[in-house]
């Protein structure tokens, strides 16, 4: 609802960029979290707001005994890097985890495809 009544609004009020911000602070869950559809103009400020959750899983993901945090910190890395351009100064730091964070869950589950998987996001 806030993200139609920031499209009705003119841009240039208070009251659409507060319309804009609701509609962010409750979309990012919902990509954080893989649901779809979301707005597409949003994409990328969603992927924004959902990177340092994303870092945040990394880190937490290496010391959980099992591979479901080490999978949704997966998830959640390529489809930030899925939306946000290949200029970002982040990309290369982004990449690199995604690359650790497969490559961690190739030695866990012995996949191979996993492990292609890591040295084509190191690359």
């Amino acid at each position: 609802m806030h993200w139609y009544r920031y499209g009705a609004l003119r841009r240039d009020t208070s009251a659409s960029e507060r319309a804009l911000n609701i509609a962010i602070t409750m979309f990012t869950p919902c990509f954080i979290n893989d649901i779809d559809p979301l707005p597409e103009p949003l994409l990328p400020i969603l992927a924004d707001q959902a990177a340092p959750i994303a870092v945040d899983l990394f880190d937490s993901a290496f010391a959980a005994p099992d591979e479901a945090y080490l999978r949704v910190a997966i998830r959640l890395l390529q489809r930030i890097l899925a939306i946000r351009p290949a200029d970002r100064l982040s990309r290369p730091a982004m990449l690199s985890m995604l690359g650790i964070a497969l490559s961690n869950l190739s030695e866990r589950t012995g996949d191979q495809a996993t492990l292609d998987e890591a040295v084509d996001a190191l690359r």
